[in-house]
């Protein structure tokens, strides 16, 4: 009898399945070899990951997880007490950041359809002697970028709803609602791979005990997982009570529909314009100050806001100018906040070994007043930073556990603190100065706050520290306006080489938890681009260092005689490797180069981390790229001992 071969074509089953799934990122490779079940343990469960809570914080880290291959039913656990997202109220801002978080992981037009974008920012205040307000202030509300808004009021209901739902497609069972982490240990008697016990009660009021090698609590500003960790927060509470009210607003006031701050004697607000709630109707967000002094470092306050208290005391503010609800029209939500401004002592407990086992993230380690809007934005950027670690260090890609994963505590715990350094500022600058007070000097401090505020909000002001992720090497010259530890800011207009594809150098630029090498060729495209494909990336994990080839309108022939405009030039122009291993990731743009500061005739190498980050610039210096990415991924045959027994 002839041997079968195997077919050629997908059979309908298999053909519908790649369909339906070719939208999903790429999973990265699983280099860790599986572990057997534990026999010393009682747990019934055993997962990679557990995280506690799906707010924002943990559904961004849950989704991004299951993005980089953490998809099947033993691999990520998210559990949540809530049955369903938040119905109303809570956080309502969404800057330009996570905004762009959004467009990476393909969500920008969910989020879209039902926010409102922000673009203008008005200040009202009283004048020395006057009783009037009167506008002092009208501005965009930041750097205009072309591929997203600069601000969205959306609900967070919302938020929670779109990543549920991308969390879903990639991992159906990750999500258990109405369940929640009511205990943590860790116990690496009973395991050394899964050395995290997560005592879980769920909705029926059973509890159980499940293993992980990482657990995340991102269970708020009142975490368990904080608790049980014995971490201190450190900090003291606001000195006001701000209530906060949405609902339908008819008003003469003409700034309305802008993010709008009005500071008089007897108390300051903020409007955020919102999108519309069922009936069309158009929300607004206000927060005020309620003139309620509290204690310093009290353990509890309740003011017992009603919400007609909040309405008169915006109403008086406003003054006078007319403010009321629509007619027909109900309050949205309302609540007060007496939050601290406070961040947590560590971010990370680590086992024996030193390695960090169990970390906290979002409000579970920083809070602050609501004023600046940052807290769910910086919450989901926690989770951004947090969620290729783990993966990575889940998979057995990298080469350096314990030096990856304790980035986290050192990237993050800097940007919270500057965070509630921030939120302190802000308020004694902009909302508690006494209007006699507020003379030049004043200004021009507030001015200079304003603009710190507006880098840190958009993600331009953010930069890590040099660290074993960014490495400060030999630049390419002293023009380069990319900064290690920062990110590429502008908006980099590309032509893909293969098919003449406008696009943005972004689009490439995705969370999906691989190392990417943009070479910025100089005029000499022969050797780099050979030495990146042929010498360097096959050194490392396959499928974990990419290639993007950014080329100058015209470069030398491969003779060496003369030049070559890129538009007349075909595959011969480049090494053989570049169609067989990146032919849709090679790309002509001048524009790449001036914005980037980078020279046409002698190029750059630039290092991206799987989050975006600026790992690395330098010149064309294979040997130094090689050597940083040895610290960072693993060789084919390297084993790390963190996950085997």
């Amino acid at each position: 009898m002839a041997t079968q071969l195997p077919s050629l074509v997908y059979q309908p089953d298999e053909a519908l399945y790649r369909l339906y799934n070719r939208s999903l990122a790429t999973p990265l490779p699983n280099y860790n070899s599986p572990d057997k079940k534990d026999l010393n343990s009682s747990c019934e469960q055993q997962y990679d990951v557990i995280v506690a809570g799906a707010g924002p914080a943990g559904l961004t880290l849950a989704v991004l997880l299951a993005r980089c291959g953490l998809r099947n039913p033993a691999a990520l656990l998210c559990v949540e007490p809530r049955h369903h997202p938040v119905a109303s109220g809570h956080a309502d801002g969404v800057c330009r950041r996570t905004i762009e978080m959004f467009k990476e992981l393909g969500l920008y037009e969910d989020l879209m359809k039902v926010g409102n974008e922000v673009q203008e920012i008005v200040v009202w205040a009283e004048l020395p002697g006057s009783r009037k307000i009167q506008r002092l202030v009208h501005q965009n509300s930041g750097m205009h970028s072309p591929r997203v808004s600069e601000a969205v009021g959306c609900a967070q209901g919302q938020i929670e709803r779109i990543l549920e739902g991308e969390l879903r497609s990639y991992a159906p069972d990750s999500l258990r609602r109405g369940s929640k982490v009511i205990d943590v240990v860790l116990d690496e008697q009973g395991s050394t791979t899964h050395p995290v016990v997560a005592t879980v009660k769920d909705e029926t009021g059973d509890v159980y005990t499940a293993r992980c090698r990482f657990l995340i609590g991102a269970d708020g500003a009142h975490s368990i997982i904080r608790k049980r960790m014995a971490v201190t927060m450190i900090g003291d509470l606001t000195e006001r009570v701000w209530g906060v009210i949405d609902f339908a607003v008819e008003t003469d006031f003409p700034d309305i529909r802008r993010l709008v701050h009005i500071h008089r004697a007897e108390g300051s607000l903020m409007v955020f314009p919102r999108e519309q709630n069922n009936d069309g109707y158009w929300l607004s967000r206000f927060y005020v100050d309620m003139e309620e002094s509290i204690e310093t470092k009290a353990e509890a306050v309740s003011s017992r806001l009603s919400p007609e208290l909040i309405l008169d005391r915006i109403s008086r503010i406003f003054h006078p100018y007319r403010l009321q609800m629509k007619a027909g029209t109900k309050i949205e939500w309302f609540s007060e906040y007496t939050v601290r401004r406070c961040v947590a002592s560590e971010y990370a407990k680590h086992d024996s070994r030193g390695i960090p086992r169990i970390f906290l993230t979002g409000d579970a380690c920083h809070t602050h007043s609501p004023k600046l809007g940052q807290g769910m934005n910086v919450s989901m950027a926690d989770s951004y930073n947090l969620a290729w670690k783990l993966a990575h260090a889940v998979l057995d890609i990298t080469s350096n556990v314990k030096g990856l994963l304790d980035t986290y505590m050192t990237e993050r715990h800097a940007v919270g603190t500057r965070l509630v350094q921030l939120d302190e500022t802000w308020n004694r600058l902009v909302w508690s100065t006494e209007i006699s007070r507020r003379d030049s000097h004043h200004l021009a401090a507030r001015s200079e706050l304003v603009k710190e505020a507006s880098g840190f909000i958009s993600g331009n002001g953010i930069q890590y520290a040099e660290s074993y992720l960014t490495k400060v090497a030999q630049g390419p010259n002293e023009n380069c306006a990319l900064r290690v530890g920062g990110r590429i800011m502008h908006h980099v207009p590309l032509k893909r080489f293969a098919d003449g594809l406008s696009c943005d150098l972004h689009g490439e630029i995705v969370p999906n938890g691989r190392w990417k090498v943009l070479i910025f060729a100089g005029q000499d495209l022969q050797w780099p681009v050979q030495a990146l494909y042929q010498d360097i990336i096959p050194l490392f994990l396959p499928d974990v260092v990419t290639g993007i080839l950014i080329m100058p309108e015209s470069v030398k022939k491969a003779d060496g005689l003369g030049c070559i405009p890129m538009e007349d030039a075909d595959w011969t122009s480049f090494p053989l490797c570049v169609k067989q291993k990146a032919e849709m990731k090679v790309y002509i743009s001048q524009a790449a180069y001036e914005l980037c500061g980078i020279s046409v005739e002698e190029g750059a190498l630039v290092l991206l981390r799987p989050d975006g980050v600026i790992s690395m610039v330098d010149g064309m210096d294979a040997a130094r790229l090689t050597s940083f990415l040895r610290t960072v991924v693993k060789s084919p045959g390297v084993r790390e001992h963190l996950c085997s027994e």
